[in-house]
């Protein structure tokens, strides 16, 4: 009988546990790593790149690039500090044998690292549509890829048809959003279209009438910008005689 009630009492008490089981919750997860906010990595990282600039590395520039790209979601605005980067660093800098690995197969007449730029603007190509309302970019890389068709040495007949094609994607995204862009950003898309020998007749109009709107808020550098962009792809607008009667501000 002792033995019978107490296997009675420890069935009892292994039941009641059982249910305690299933009814008690979970252990508390751990609490999660906090991650580094993107935007903090980004300044950094630009930042290294504006360093690299200024001491004339363009091989450094693109590896760090590569770098970034291997550890991060790259976007258009690390793509575009990148290229500006890039269109800061002098002729000698392009061509020397010590950026150019030793002189590998790289001659005084062609850009550095061209299968790396070749790269940089096909992930340019795939951002882009992405973009969203920050179009200020599409200014600031337009004027980078100027800068870089224009002031470095020769860049391969790929790359500058892959940046023709960039071109006509900055166009297509910024011609039905014009009025969303700041007066200095419309006068910098203006000069880099000019700069670069691209861009169609109507958005150059477009441009012009977006900034006529707003010729007040147009600065004079602004001014001269839009005025040597007009002149160089010899197209006239109401703007230049408005902006030469003196009414905006600055001048």
């Amino acid at each position: 009988m002792v033995v019978s009630a107490r296997a009675d009492a420890e069935d009892a008490m292994r039941r009641r546990c059982l249910r305690l089981a299933v009814v008690a919750p979970p252990p508390p997860s751990p609490p999660p790593v906090k991650a580094i906010p993107t935007n903090y990595v980004s300044s950094a990282f630009h930042k290294e790149l504006a360093g690299l600039s200024a001491k004339q590395q363009p091989a450094l520039v693109f590896a760090a690039l590569r770098r970034f790209e291997g550890s991060f979601q790259v976007k258009v605005e690390d793509l575009d500090a990148g290229l500006h980067a890039l269109a800061r660093c002098n002729r000698d800098s392009w061509t020397s044998a010590a950026n150019c690995g030793g002189g590998g197969g790289l001659g005084g007449n062609e850009a550095l690292g061209d299968a790396e730029l070749q790269r940089l603007l096909g992930l340019l190509e795939q951002k882009l549509p992405s973009l969203g309302h920050e179009t200020r970019y599409l200014a600031t890389t337009s004027w980078a890829l100027a800068s870089l068709s224009q002031w470095q040495p020769q860049l391969s007949p790929k790359a500058l048809q892959r940046m023709n094609a960039i071109f006509a994607q900055c166009e297509d995204l910024a011609s039905s959003r014009l009025a969303s862009f700041q007066p200095n950003n419309l006068s910098m898309l203006a000069w880099a279209f000019a700069r670069a020998g691209v861009g169609t007749k109507d958005l150059f109009q477009r441009i012009g009438d977006e900034s006529l709107k707003r010729l007040d808020q147009l600065q004079a550098r602004e001014i001269s910008n839009l005025t040597w962009s007009f002149a160089k792809t010899k197209l006239s607008h109401q703007l230049l005689a408005s902006a030469n009667s003196g009414t905006c501000s600055g001048l």
